[in-house]
């Protein structure tokens, strides 16, 4: 049986250099193109408009900021670095050394969605990362006498109470403290908001 002559020659050692430069060729290429995968997925993680904020990443979202606190995705109305002026007194601290919370606000007023809504997020945060029991009541319960009806007279030590209102004369927004009670004063819903989102980012530790 004849054999061709390619079977029994060796390479020569210019065809070792040629096939030693096509697989170094073919390692640069492939390396240019997970650098480049990289890259892109680094900008894809932390886009150009990311907020860093202490130890926190601020990623934007549709009407809002998604950080990540204790393994937890987070998202916020307003970035932290927007309500460095929000003056909220003592609020942080009654609320955040406390292990029961009563929140309560007006189902009948005009923003009783957002306030509801406050309600219901700090109820599953507070708990998740802090364990801080939130319970929920209501100003006026004459709709739904199911829940309790709660004001700033039943804060205590133990239980304070974190009270929403709203009101139309939008000098008295803020925030007050008196004794164990926190009251957010909001005459639109975004008040509410960064009024509440003040208190949380310092009782998380983003904000001192």
């Amino acid at each position: 049986m004849k054999k061709h002559i390619g079977d029994v020659l060796p390479r020569t050692k210019t065809q070792r250099n040629k096939q030693i430069a096509i697989w170094g060729a073919a390692f640069l290429v492939a390396l240019m193109v997970l650098s480049s995968l990289a890259v892109i997925l680094d900008n894809y993680s932390q886009p150009d408009n990311a907020l860093t904020y202490g130890n926190y990443t601020f990623v934007p979202i549709v009407n809002g900021w998604k950080t990540t606190i204790n393994g937890r995705d987070i998202t916020f109305n307003f970035a932290p670095d927007s309500l460095e002026t929000v003056d909220v007194g003592g609020a942080p601290v009654i609320i955040g050394s406390s292990r029961v919370l009563w929140i309560t606000y007006d189902p009948l007023a005009e923003y009783a969605d957002v306030m509801g809504g406050i309600q219901y997020s700090d109820d599953h945060l507070l708990y998740d990362i802090k364990k801080i029991y939130v319970q929920r009541g209501l100003i006026n319960n004459t709709i739904y006498p199911e829940l309790p009806q709660i004001d700033c007279s039943n804060a205590t030590n133990a239980e304070p109470v974190l009270a929403l209102i709203q009101t139309n004369d939008t000098t008295q927004v803020g925030a007050r403290t008196e004794g164990s009670c926190v009251t957010i004063i909001g005459a639109f819903g975004d008040d509410f908001y960064r009024y509440n989102e003040r208190i949380i980012y310092q009782i998380l530790g983003v904000m001192d």
